[in-house]
């Protein structure tokens, strides 16, 4: 009924323009815009005085070896993947038991991905971006930057997304399967599930298995640019869909989060951009009533 749950990430676009019948939804989508808006400008401003739009954090590259993310990234896609279907099936009489079971999935796949360096020495704080000082300052330093992140590269993905269904890229009608969902069940349990995973869940599973495990490594390999650039190419081609290809209108967003990593190599602020980001597509495209 709800089709594949297995993509519960960030690639949840709107199926047309969001809201655009709703007074609620047009106000929430103008303080997004205008929030972008000024983002940008500051961000003008920085770049002007010589300054990097993103403050950076020193912090040494991580510690394990190139060999950990080519034995995490198959085995966290894998695992989930075998995973889902067996939780599924142990989750009896409940319509809502495809999203239980890819959250379950994620959450066990994430406890295993962050106990993974083990294997490689001693898990140290500082590969996560968890030892700023000052905490939790610093850690409110990195989730706000994280947020901005999310409303700076919101509208670009918009437009990007709006002008590709246009031109008929997208050839497969229907939103994605979270949204079906909700649609078709508006309880508070299968809204408490739907946020779990795409909010939450999601966000922690894919940040730290594209950005912490594998743009980490590749920075301390290879140039930035090369690191941000690959893990980015990669995180959207996981977000293709037949008929709807999620991942070129993604790509913007990629690559902000690839940045913000980058500068701050904080596993909070990456997530914390996601979950935003998520959770504005769940809101305004739930909000259209046509």
């Amino acid at each position: 009924m709800y089709g594949s749950m297995r993509d519960t990430g960030v690639g949840m676009l709107p199926d047309r323009l969001p809201m655009i019948n709703s007074l609620p939804g047009r106000i929430l989508l103008i303080v997004v815009l205008v929030s972008s808006a000024g983002l940008w400008f500051w961000v003008v401003q920085r770049l002007l005085r010589e300054e990097p739009a993103i403050p950076a954090r020193a912090v040494p590259p991580v510690s394990w070896p190139a060999w950990l993310p080519c034995i995490a990234f198959p085995l966290g896609i894998v695992l989930t993947m075998l995973l889902q279907p067996l939780l599924e099936g142990a989750i009896a009489g409940s319509p809502l038991r495809p999203v239980q079971a890819s959250c379950w999935a994620r959450l066990l796949v994430t406890v295993a991905l962050l106990g993974l360096p083990r294997l490689a020495g001693p898990w140290r704080a500082v590969d996560f971006g968890l030892d700023s000082p000052g905490i939790p300052r610093g850690l409110l330093i990195d989730i706000g930057l994280g947020l901005a992140v999310a409303l700076a590269a919101f509208p670009f993905v918009g437009l990007v997304h709006y002008w590709l269904m246009s031109d008929g890229w997208y050839t497969t009608q229907g939103a994605h399967p979270l949204l079906e969902l909700l649609r078709g069940n508006a309880s508070f349990e299968a809204q408490f599930w739907v946020l779990l995973g795409a909010a939450v869940l999601a966000p922690l599973y894919e940040e730290l298995l594209y950005r912490v495990l594998l743009q980490g490594t590749w920075s301390a390999h290879a140039p930035p640019w090369i690191a941000i650039t690959g893990t980015a190419l990669l995180f959207s081609a996981a977000h293709f869909r037949p008929g709807q290809p999620d991942g070129i209108p993604l790509f913007p967003f990629a690559l902000l989060l690839g940045l913000l990593y980058d500068r701050r190599r904080s596993y909070c602020g990456i997530v914390a951009a996601h979950a935003l980001y998520n959770t504005l597509n769940i809101i305004l495209a739930l909000g259209d009533p046509a």
